[in-house]
């Protein structure tokens, strides 16, 4: 990848479910990246300017509609700053309820 393009990355929520961990189909988060290199090939203190869409825990997750909304946000400026570190934690142990109070509060400033 050598030029800046527009990368994603869609996190879920984790539910514990007949006693086994499993993604909700609804809530969530969606990143739209703008970097010139793969986000996760970057150092972990290294920090981004990234569009972020947050699901409604009562709506479907959709990953289209996540992707418009983030690269709309990108777009316009609207972002917030996120470490790689912190995208990597999100990323394996989903979104838990402070990351997504976290973001939200971040989106309404």
């Amino acid at each position: 990848m050598s030029t800046t393009e527009i990368q994603y990355r869609h996190v879920r929520r984790d539910l514990i479910q007949d006693g086994q961990l499993v993604k909700a189909n609804n809530g969530g988060v969606t990143f739209a990246i703008s970097a010139d290199k793969r986000w996760y090939d970057l150092p972990a203190d290294h920090e981004l300017q990234v569009g972020v869409a947050v699901c409604s825990d009562a709506d479907n997750f959709c990953y289209e509609r996540g992707r418009a909304i983030a690269t709309g946000r990108l777009k316009q400026n609207r972002c917030v700053t996120v470490s790689v570190q912190a995208l990597r934690e999100m990323a394996v142990n989903g979104c838990t309820d402070s990351s997504l109070a976290h973001l939200r509060a971040a989106l309404s400033v």
